[in-house]
């Protein structure tokens, strides 16, 4: 935990445990506790948004009546071309949050963007659904996403909490290439990368900065879930063609898909 964000959690604390019994309203606790479970026995897919990323897969994946979809950011950009929808969109990459969270809401339906930051953002519009971030290393699970979530690097894994905390177990990534080019900018503290071409939608960044990959970090999140999940009867698997993610089990995508057709 980063030593400054401490007096914040600790009021943050404070005012949860009051949530908690009931003694304050909060509309984003009340819609956590409503989706605790809904899903339990379904399958979630995590949806990255890589350059080996291939539209007809994503219509495949999203008519799989057995299959829950978290998609990261900006993937309402194909929205024009192609009928794919993802069951959930989220993010906790605050740069994105800052740059694209109105569009964000405002392109996706109600009740299917969550966000994840260190502060509720005051200047978005809309119904979104809000997590409190909980930043630092080591990764730890969490057991009460109402309270605190950790990213681990990658909105993907914030996305698999929610995902757990709505009753699934067995978990796949999709498009995770793993694999990151941009120029180092020095302009902004904090968001060091400027760039294109690391996603399967064109000018993804429009230009803007963004925060440099922790591929370790990432990778670690990844094993550390999947020995969650396992202890539970789960599992979390590399489905993406191709890419550079290799500490997770792998299984082709079509063999996955025949195997939890629904």
């Amino acid at each position: 935990m980063r030593i400054k964000e401490i007096p914040q959690n600790l009021v943050w604390y404070r005012v949860y445990d009051l949530i908690k019994k009931g003694f304050i309203y909060h509309k984003d606790f009340d819609t956590l506790t409503t989706v605790k479970d809904i899903y339990d026995g379904k399958v979630g897919f995590l949806m990255g948004n890589g350059p080996s990323v291939r539209i007809e897969d994503l219509e495949l994946i999203a008519n799989n009546k057995n299959i829950v979809t978290f998609a990261a950011n900006r993937i309402h950009l194909i929205y024009d071309q192609s009928g794919y929808r993802p069951d959930y969109i989220v993010s906790s990459d605050q740069q994105v949050i800052d740059d694209f969270g109105q569009e964000i809401i405002d392109k996706n339906e109600k009740n299917s963007v969550f966000f994840a930051s260190f502060f509720k953002p005051k200047f978005l519009k809309g119904e979104y659904c809000w997590l409190k971030l909980k930043n630092g290393r080591p990764f730890r699970f969490s057991e009460e996403i109402q309270k605190t979530v950790m990213s681990g690097g990658g909105s993907l894994n914030m996305a698999l909490q929610l995902g757990y905390h709505m009753g699934i177990r067995k978990f796949y990534l999709y498009g995770v290439d793993h694999s990151f080019k941009f120029e180092k900018n020095k302009t902004r503290k904090g968001h060091n990368a400027i760039g294109e071409g690391n996603h399967f939608i064109k000018n993804y960044r429009s230009g803007k900065t963004w925060q440099a990959p922790q591929n370790d970090l990432v990778e670690e999140t990844f094993v550390k879930l999947d020995s969650k999940l396992r202890c539970n009867n789960g599992f979390l698997i590399n489905a993406t063609h191709g890419g550079k993610l290799e500490v997770l089990e792998r299984k082709n995508l079509k063999d996955v898909l025949v195997f939890n057709e629904g």
